[in-house]
Parts: structure tokens; C-alpha cells; sequence
């Protein structure tokens, strides 16, 4: 019975949205794309008080989601955009120290209050918490693999820069490394961090960081024009062998 519940919740969840036409010259104004927060809090499941690790396991397993592909529209374009003028085109380059790619962040202040350090320093302190949502394809290449580029003029590129949207096309797959022995996952869909950083008297904030990482199947990279949404470009990424 509760898989079930869990179950029925999910898929009322994730297939609420139009799928995304791959044949689309222009995204209608009506699409609004899938939801990954309200995925994520979908999958996030917590082992119940009277269930075994095993069932555990097997009830995580079969909370896969169907073939069908899932559309996320991104916050920010989670790539370095660059223009060439010689080549008059945009590179898309993958951001070298971050291995995901980042759909959506929620920042919420905190509260603030007074503390004190060794030395008797006196500083007021303010929380922020931040929670990201990314996506990441374990088989897509992190150096060239995620490199494109998109012909434009000279003389259009900065307004399309500045007008330029980006969505993400993907299947949620399982985790390959989940259930293998030493290790340490507790679910197959999602992997999640924590980073803390302490106030300190030069930079006063205490900061707390979550991000939620989907693991996933890239199947097209869609840039778009946010004025009319219509599509400059629909790129299959490169993938490892």
C-alpha cells in the first residue's frame, strides 16, 4: 500500500506536462516544460519505520519512471556563451569545475543574530540557504563531449545573447552505480549534497547549500528565443563509448 501511494503520487506528478515535440519550430506559449522540484520531492522517498532495507530497495527500484522524456526549462543557461566574430558563431561550452547542469536555485534568507569569536569580536550574522536542482549525465562527457556552437551575425548576436533561453531534454534513468557493494546510495534517481560554510568576522554569513542531483539520459540541448520562443537550436549531445 505504500508503494502505491507513492507511486500514484509521483506519476500524477511528472506526466501533468505536454511532452516536448522534438518536430517544434516554436515552443507554444502554453508549454510550460515538467517541474523538477516537484519530480525531486517525488522520488524523495524516506525508508518507513516498518520496512526493511530489502523492501526498501525494491520499492525505490520500481518508482522508475516510464520511456517518457521529460522537458526542463533552465533558470540561467548552465554553459559559458561565448561569440566569435571571425567564426560568427556561439560556442556552448560545458563550466569546467562544475560537472552538472543546473536547472533551477531557490536562495531563502535566514535569520540574523549577534555572535561572538574566540577573541571577543562581536558580529552580526545572517543564514542563507540555498537549494539547487541539477541534472547529470553520467555518460555525457565533461570536457568537448558538451561543446556546441550556433551560427549567428555579427550584427544580431548581442539581442539573441540577451534574448537566449535554454531547456534540457532527458529520460530519468537509475543511478548504474546503485545496489553495487561499497556503495553508499539510498536512491537510484537522486544523489544529494550538503555544504555548510561558518561566518566568519570578514564575511559574516552562515551559508547552507543542498543540491538535488536528478541522474539522467541527455537526449537534446534546445536554445531558444525568450521573446518568441522559437528554437535557434536543438543539439544531441556527444556521449562517452
Amino acid at each position: 500500500m505504500l508503494f502505491r501511494a507513492i507511486g500514484m503520487c509521483f506519476v500524477s506528478t511528472i506526466l501533468s506536462a505536454q511532452g516536448f515535440d522534438p518536430d517544434w519550430k516554436v515552443i507554444p506559449n502554453s508549454f510550460k516544460g515538467d517541474n523538477l522540484v516537484q519530480i525531486v520531492k517525488s522520488l524523495e522517498t524516506a525508508k518507513g519505520e516498518f520496512e526493511s532495507t530489502d523492501e526498501f530497495n525494491s520499492r525505490l527500484a520500481r518508482l522508475a519512471p516510464s520511456d517518457r522524456t521529460f522537458f526542463f526549462f533552465c533558470d540561467s543557461i548552465p554553459f559559458d556563451v561565448k561569440y566569435d566574430a571571425d567564426t560568427k558563431a556561439f560556442t556552448f561550452s560545458r563550466i569546467s569545475y562544475d560537472a552538472y547542469l543546473e536547472i533551477a536555485k531557490i536562495d531563502k534568507s535566514g535569520k540574523s543574530f549577534y555572535a561572538s569569536n574566540a577573541f571577543g569580536v562581536i558580529k552580526k550574522v545572517k543564514e542563507l540557504w540555498n537549494t539547487a536542482y541539477d541534472l547529470n549525465d553520467r555518460a555525457w562527457k565533461r570536457d568537448s563531449g558538451a561543446s556546441f556552437t550556433l551560427p549567428c551575425s555579427q550584427g544580431l548576436a548581442p539581442a539573441i545573447k540577451e534574448d537566449m533561453g535554454m531547456g534540457i531534454l532527458v529520460k530519468i534513468v537509475p543511478d548504474p552505480r546503485f545496489g553495487q557493494k561499497n556503495v553508499t546510495m539510498d536512491n537510484p534517481f537522486l544523489n544529494v549534497f550538503w555544504f555548510n560554510s561558518e561566518a566568519t568576522v570578514t564575511n559574516p554569513l552562515e551559508y547552507k547549500s543542498k543540491t538535488y542531483i536528478l541522474v539522467c539520459d541527455v537526449q537534446k540541448v534546445v536554445v531558444f528565443r525568450k521573446s518568441d520562443r522559437s528554437i535557434l537550436l536543438a543539439v544531441e549531445p556527444k556521449k562517452t563509448k
